[in-house]
């Protein structure tokens, strides 16, 4: 425990700390004997977020559940993420003794998850904003993702492996699995005209471009492209 980077302590049933390990000691600048027998106001965290966590002890003690929760705590080394969880110390007799507690810093994973939420805003609004269709397919082009097909061809809440026979006419599959083919084997963008079902069943022309996706090492993720309706410029 007192080389674990995560912090790890004991609170008596009062709230009080009765353990506290190395890290966490560290992190606030005091000695073992500055933390024993004291709670969260006594040392010095922001009001709001001590009366939360010293509830969250009460909550552990009285419903014997474990608690999971996640807060910003600053110290000198600035504002950082921590999640935590408090779990009921069961003794002999069955009844609750003491609370451990164990932190770790989440600050990264949180700024990704930040990260991948504006990204997702982001892919939401184009998809809303753009006139085209925009359709996201796996890397091999197996399956069609979630897809709002406009007017142009049917939509499809789920993830679709029949995509292919549903959107396009039989006598364009060839066709088009050669290019998308061609665009795996060279991970290069896939363009190409070609004739679709509408939603109404009648036939009409898209001329759709797609992006390969890559990973660090230079696999195909999944592909990302955009279908545009050229049926009025075609005819």
């Amino acid at each position: 425990l007192s080389h674990t980077a995560d912090f790890v302590y004991l609170f008596d049933l009062q709230g009080r700390f009765t353990y506290v390990n190395q890290a966490l000691l560290d992190l606030w600048k005091k000695n073992l004997s500055e933390a024993v027998g004291k709670n969260f106001f006594e040392l010095d965290y922001p009001p709001d977020l001590a009366a939360r966590l010293q509830r969250q002890i009460q909550e552990v003690i009285e419903s014997r559940q474990s608690l999971r929760d996640e807060t910003p705590y600053t110290s000198d080394i600035g504002t950082r993420a921590y999640e935590y969880i408090f779990v009921p110390v069961l003794g002999a007799d069955g009844e609750v003794e003491a609370v451990a507690g164990s932190t770790r810093e989440i600050t990264e994973r949180k700024r990704s998850e930040d990260r991948l939420s504006a990204s997702e805003e982001r892919y939401r609004v184009l998809v809303t904003a753009n006139s085209d269709v925009v359709y996201r397919m796996s890397a091999d082009w197996s399956e069609l993702y979630p897809l709002d097909g406009r007017d142009m061809v049917a939509s499809n809440a789920e993830p679709i492996r029949d995509w292919l026979q549903r959107n396009l006419p039989p006598f364009e599959h060839a066709r088009v699995r050669e290019a998308f083919a061609r665009a795996i084997a060279t991970k290069q963008t896939f363009e190409m005209e070609h004739q679709v079902i509408g939603v109404d069943g009648t036939l009409g022309w898209a001329l759709s471009r797609a992006a390969p996706i890559l990973d660090s090492s230079g696999n195909i993720v999944e592909w990302f492209g955009t279908a545009r309706d050229v049926t009025a410029l075609k005819r």
